[in-house]
């Protein structure tokens, strides 16, 4: 598992990548991340405060900042 935010201006990314035939689950920051699709990876799956992700497969979510 690898996992990295890259910030720019109100612009938060979260990239989270499954590497191994085995799935797994990580502990999302805290936030609201909704995924952003396109990125050709397999999907992974916002649940509970995790992201669930099935082998060999990546997360790219972007956060939600709350009105204001």
């Amino acid at each position: 598992m690898f996992a990295f935010q890259r910030m720019s201006g109100d612009t938060t990314v979260l990239v989270v990548l499954n590497l191994v035939q085995e799935p797994r689950r990580l502990l999302l920051p805290p936030g609201t991340w909704t995924p952003l699709a396109g990125h050709g990876l397999g999907d992974g799956q916002v649940e509970d405060g995790h992201v669930a992700l099935p082998p060999c497969a990546g997360f790219f979510g972007g956060l939600t900042k709350p009105a204001g």
